[in-house]
């Protein structure tokens, strides 16, 4: 195995989303733990909305507005906010692993 490539079994059929998760990195410097937190609402579409993209000429903004919010109606998304120059992978992986069960 080359450890720069992995072979990932591939498939046509499209998975499902099932989960969104905004990373971030705290700005205080009191917080020393992992924290996740539900996004919900209209707060779930404007986190989204900052990362959509679209190709100009072909998609409008209320297009792409109507397209997220159909969509994310039936996907959670969480707000992951990790401690500045602390490495949380582990404590991430794990985390979503216990919310998707």
């Amino acid at each position: 195995m080359n450890k720069y490539q992995v072979i990932l079994p591939s498939s046509d059929t499209p998975a499902l989303l099932r989960a969104i998760f905004a990373l971030e990195i705290s700005s205080h410097a009191d917080q020393t733990a992992l924290r996740i937190e539900p996004i919900k609402g209209a707060a779930k579409i404007q986190r989204v909305l900052q990362n959509a993209m679209s190709l100009q000429g072909l998609d409008d903004p209320a297009s792409i507005f109507s397209r997220c919010a159909e969509r994310l109606a039936a996907v959670p998304c969480f707000r992951v906010v990790r401690p500045a120059g602390k490495n949380c992978l582990d404590e991430l992986v794990d985390a979503i692993i216990a919310l998707d069960r």
